[in-house]
């Protein structure tokens, strides 16, 4: 009789998956492609272990030679003749054949079937459960011209595999097992045949010269998605493509899936949480950087450790918390913090060496001692474990920036973004590119990121101060005071100590530019740090446009610049024809959005860094602008070594909601949430991307990064507030919103339920 084990102990097993089978003498192990007879090997071709497998996992189904052909060999090249010489060795290795047809019958005109009952073995244990989370990367779909590159579903996602392995929190399934689970698979069988959380798959489909992977993170226990991504590209370029989607799956699993885990701990009672979960509600608590929030992952990190006193990453989680004490100042004893935190940090590397979590924040606590080439070292040696450190590479790039290295801060910066562009320490990934710019004296790009960062959500305090100061270098005043205002009614006592004290920059110049300015902002002075006389060259006061004397002012025609989608100039008449140059309508787009005094040196190296003469361009491309705004409000401004567009008296959509937390959408009536989202088109600028002008890039993405946040906000308000009382308005939302996160599937049950209840009413 056969018997079927299961790693996760019994039941039925037509209903699950299994890696073991067991029939008298015999046991077909899966996992490891194995035969055995009374505990000898026996030798079988990779053919006739697969149609073993196919027969075990459908007892008493009839299973016909087309499905047999297709799952035996899945490049189509198998024949009748390969066929019936696996069924015939099959027979022989179980001691059968056609004659008696005991095992393996002959269902004449149908196909085969296998005879005996499979069962689970009432002398198998289950197999124990692992502590934390668990995931299989199983092979990816193949679609669209599957004969070109053979081996991409295997490929691609063994290198994911091997990337997640260096996750040292994460128990990742071996290849052998996971790659057993070819094709459209319920994730919740996977997830109990393998005795793992999550699990990886995907989609690979190759057109022409186009290829398109597509990567998706599931819950095994529920089978909802958790994360997905798709990475598009052309066929020659696979090699960097591949190293793209490693990094974003692996990215994205050591960000979404801890939050993920700390959602699911929160649907526990308090006392049945294991030290992993509250590991994750720890996590998930210190990255809201509130003073509150703060003391309750410490709270659940403790507890943890008490739980588990060898768990490395509760150590590292304590040490970080505690890290937040001294850094953001909410505890009076500031020294003795900054020394428990580098105890922490230290013990959970004696317990975990290779943990980059733990490397982690031991390079921060060192930063606090203002050892920053010790916090370097650490910080390097996470990223070396983990080189998809998302974190750990912002924290990297933010000492280069305080040692003087700022052109080091703003590759790490940007790199990584390009990992975790959602990450929880975004506002930091942004400040450093704000002080970097400070630091090399570009004082409009540092404003620009400066605000982007003090926007951000979980931002604190010590990101107002930088928006604060790059704000005030670039000249822009009411908005260094707007920031100044900020910092001080979230913290009534911040000074320029405490900033120092928490960005101990040893840059000379860069450290007297931020001294200055804080002083100049009604912070104090710092000890050590004598104000200079003159932080930065003055920038020079635009000229305005005078009329002759004697004459009126022709009357101006109005204008409305459109940013939230394809850029658009539209006049009175309609649209404004525009040039072909997408870098003179960057160009406009740019002065327009920021509004203020840009320096030429900063715009050349910006948009054309590249050409011979990059001032030529900049002027051919102003020449183009004039004749766009010539009957408009606007004013170009040009300068001897800044450029300036007066857009005072034009309507452009981004005024609308430049600054505007998603939060605060909460508290607006209900026809001015659908004026704001009235406004998109689509992303900012999204007819603008300029792969080769990585600076404009960056701030593009900046931008629509923050609009988009408002857009999402708004969008699932109106949902909230319609569904009961007008389904059918909010389903309209829905419908928009589901437009911009297709993978989410609760949205999705959502849409269905007001489209019933619209259809009802």
């Amino acid at each position: 009789m056969w018997y079927a084990v299961s790693i996760l102990g019994f039941g039925p097993p037509a209903r699950r998956w299994v890696l073991e089978f067991k029939f008298g003498d015999f046991l077909l192990d899966v996992g490891s492609a194995r035969l055995r007879h009374a505990g000898e090997d026996v030798s079988v071709e990779p053919q006739v272990l697969d149609l073993l497998t196919l027969f075990a996992r459908n007892p008493g189904e009839v299973i016909t030679r087309e499905r047999m052909l297709a799952e035996l060999c899945r490049d189509g090249t198998a024949t009748d003749a390969a066929l019936a010489a696996a069924i015939k060795a099959a027979r022989q290795a179980l001691g059968d054949d056609a004659g008696r047809q005991s095992v393996i019958e002959t269902v004449r005109g149908q196909g085969f079937r296998l005879r005996l009952p499979v069962g689970a073995a009432a002398d198998e244990a289950p197999a124990p459960q692992q502590d934390g989370p668990s995931i299989a990367v199983l092979p990816f779909a193949r679609l669209g011209e599957s004969d070109r590159y053979p081996g991409l579903e295997e490929a691609i996602p063994h290198e994911v595999l091997v990337a997640l392995s260096r996750l040292r929190w994460l128990l990742v399934i071996a290849r052998n097992s996971s790659f057993q689970f070819h094709g459209d698979r319920d994730m919740r069988e996977i997830g109990r045949a393998l005795g793992v959380g999550y699990a990886v798959t995907g989609i690979v489909e190759v057109f022409g010269p186009s290829i398109t992977i597509g990567a998706t993170l599931a819950d095994c226990a529920t089978g909802g998605i958790v994360w997905a991504d798709r990475f598009s590209g052309r066929i020659d370029d696979l090699m960097q493509l591949r190293a793209e989607i490693v990094a974003g799956v692996t990215g994205a699993i050591d960000t979404d899936l801890p939050l993920h885990e700390a959602r699911r701990a929160l649907a526990r009672a308090p006392e049945d949480l294991d030290a992993w979960q509250l590991f994750h509600l720890g996590l998930k608590s210190v990255h809201q950087y509130t003073a509150v929030d703060n003391a309750a992952a410490e709270a659940y990190f403790r507890r943890a450790v008490e739980l588990q006193p060898t768990f490395a990453r509760a150590h590292a989680g304590l040490s970080f918390a505690t890290f937040q004490n001294a850094f953001m100042g909410y505890v009076s004893d500031r020294r003795g913090a900054i020394e428990a935190a580098h105890r922490q940090a230290e013990t959970g590397i004696s317990l975990d060496p290779m943990d980059p979590f733990a490397n982690f924040v031991l390079g921060r606590s060192l930063w606090l001692q203002k050892d920053l080439d010790g916090a370097v070292t650490w910080l390097e040696r996470a990223v070396s474990i983990n080189p998809n450190y998302a974190q750990g590479i912002y924290t990297r790039a933010l000492i280069d920036t305080l040692s003087g290295r700022s052109l080091f801060g703003t590759e790490g910066a940007d790199q990584a973004m390009r990992l975790s562009p959602l990450d929880p320490l975004l506002y930091g990934m942004r400040g450093v590119k704000a002080l970097a710019g400070i630091s090399r004296g570009d004082y409009v790009a540092a404003a620009d990121w400066a605000g982007a960062a003090a926007r951000t959500p979980r931002a604190h305090v010590i990101i107002d101060l930088i928006a604060a100061v790059a704000h005030h270098l670039s000249d822009d005043r009411p908005n260094a005071l707007h920031w100044a205002s900020v910092a001080r009614e979230r913290k009534p006592d911040v000074t320029a100590e405490l900033f120092f004290d928490g960005l101990p920059i040893a840059d000379p110049p860069l450290r007297a530019q931020v001294a200055a300015s804080l002083a100049d902002l009604g912070f104090g002075a710092t000890s050590d740090v004598d104000r200079p006389a003159s932080p930065r060259p003055a920038l020079p006061t635009a000229t305005a446009r005078i009329p002759p004397a004697g004459t009126d002012p022709a009357p101006r025609e109005r204008f409305a610049l459109e940013t939230l989608g394809a850029f658009r100039v539209r006049g009175e008449a309609g649209a404004v024809a525009l040039p072909r140059s997408r870098k003179t309508l960057a160009l406009l787009a740019y002065l327009a959005v920021t509004g203020k005094p840009q320096r030429r040196e900063r715009l050349c190296e910006m948009l054309w860094e590249r050409p011979d003469d990059p001032r030529g361009a900049l002027r051919w491309s102003l020449s183009k602008i004039r004749r766009i705004i010539a009957a408009g409000p606007a004013d170009l401004v040009a300068e001897r070594d800044t450029i300036h567009l007066d857009t005072g008296a034009v309507d452009v959509d981004y005024r609308r909601v430049a600054g505007l937390h998603p939060d605060a959408v909460r508290e607006m009536a209900d026809d001015r949430i659908e004026e704001i989202v009235a406004l998109y088109r689509g992303g900012f600028l999204e007819d603008l991307s300029l792969g080769d002008c990585p600076d404009f890039e960056a701030w593009r993405i900046a931008v629509s990064d923050e609009t988009d946040l408002v857009l999402r906000a708004a969008l699932r308000e109106l949902v909230a507030r319609f569904a009961e009382t007008d389904p059918a308005r909010a389903l309209q939302h829905a419908h928009a919103l589901r437009r911009l996160e297709p993978a989410d599937r609760a949205l999705g049950a959502t849409v269905e339920a007001l489209r019933a209840a619209a259809n009802r009413a």
